[in-house]
């Protein structure tokens, strides 16, 4: 008798992604499209340094779309020096564009020292949005859908004096970093 049971419960299971791949096929909400749109220098001290990324998203659908998460990681210099995980914590309006800033906090320690001067970077990442529709919307709300749109951009960040002002005094904030070669990788 365990047999037939394990049968039908693997029947059900197989009945039940089939719905659910051809009902969120059918879901018509396009992913936004990104690009980092800014860099600067949110503090810095002798011994770290935050960056604020500023990545903008372009809502291609003719409704709201929710961005609920950003996965994202830096490298400099082909090193990681950051990786982390941020509520989006924006709606962007029908057609139209939104930003999400995403800082970035590094040790010189790890680089092995200050930044001085030009340095490869490369940002990576994801956000997680939410699909338009109420089925869609409970398939994501149980963890079972969960659509995302990625981003990628290097170049060289130039971190020399001429190009910034700082290095900052601690509490202090503020500040530009030129970006140099800018380059979408998607």
């Amino acid at each position: 008798m365990p047999e037939r049971s394990s049968v039908g419960t693997a029947i059900s299971c197989a009945v039940l992604a089939c719905l659910t791949v051809t009902l969120v096929g059918c879901s018509s909400t396009a992913p936004p499209r990104l690009t980092v749109s800014d860099v600067s220098i949110d503090e810095e001290t002798d011994l770290a340094m935050v960056l604020l990324f500023s990545v903008e998203g372009e809502n291609p659908n003719t409704f709201p779309l929710p961005l609920e998460e950003v996965r994202y990681r830096l490298q400099l210099d082909g090193d990681r020096v950051f990786s982390g995980v941020r509520s989006a914590q924006i709606t962007i309006p029908r057609s139209s564009t939104g930003a999400v800033e995403l800082p970035v906090a590094f040790e010189f320690a790890d680089l092995g020292g200050a930044l001085n001067g030009p340095a490869p970077y490369r940002l990576t990442g994801t956000v997680r949005y939410r699909p338009d529709g109420t089925f869609p919307g409970v398939l994501f709300d149980s963890g079972v859908y969960r659509p995302s749109a990625s981003f990628s951009v290097s170049g060289v960040l130039d971190f020399t004096p001429a190009n910034r002002t700082g290095p900052f005094p601690e509490g202090e904030t503020g500040g530009a970093v030129r970006i140099e070669n800018p380059s979408t990788d998607d």
